[in-house]
């Protein structure tokens, strides 16, 4: 999942890491956007403006669930991101926690979005092999 950039699709939008925390720009992207939960990612160096950021989304949205994100679990981080209105707080820090997160965007009725290296499409069903070359 991209951590670098305000991403939406029509059911979520994620707040990256380099977002700025524009909460009036965040509000007109939710309005016009309409996601069913809002991604953040927060990091030690910034949680307490990021948790700011979060209670007055959650203020303003409070019925809107809001995702706290994070690159490693830091106890004071889920603690802030709690306090602040994160209705979850997920470290992600291996495949088991995307498909955490993923079951709760489907709890939520979201379908979790398709990684960039995933084309979307299936494993092909059937496997050519490959073609023996005989050099005479």
């Amino acid at each position: 999942m991209k951590r670098n950039s305000t991403v939406a699709t029509s059911d979520l939008l994620t707040i990256g890491l380099t977002d700025p925390a524009d909460v009036g720009q965040i509000l007109r992207r939710m309005h016009r956007e309409q996601p069913k939960a809002l991604l953040v990612w927060i990091d030690s160096s910034e949680q307490d403006v990021r948790a700011e950021l979060i209670a007055e989304l959650r203020r303003r949205r409070p019925r809107l669930p809001l995702i706290a994100l994070t690159r490693e679990h830091d106890a004071r981080v889920e603690q802030v991101a709690r306090i602040a209105g994160a209705a979850f707080y997920f470290p992600m820090t291996c495949a088991a926690d995307q498909r955490l997160l993923d079951q709760t965007l489907a709890s939520l009725g979201i379908e979790p979005p398709i990684p960039r290296e995933h084309s979307g499409l299936p494993p092909p069903a059937i496997r050519g092999s490959p073609r023996l070359v005989r050099n005479e």
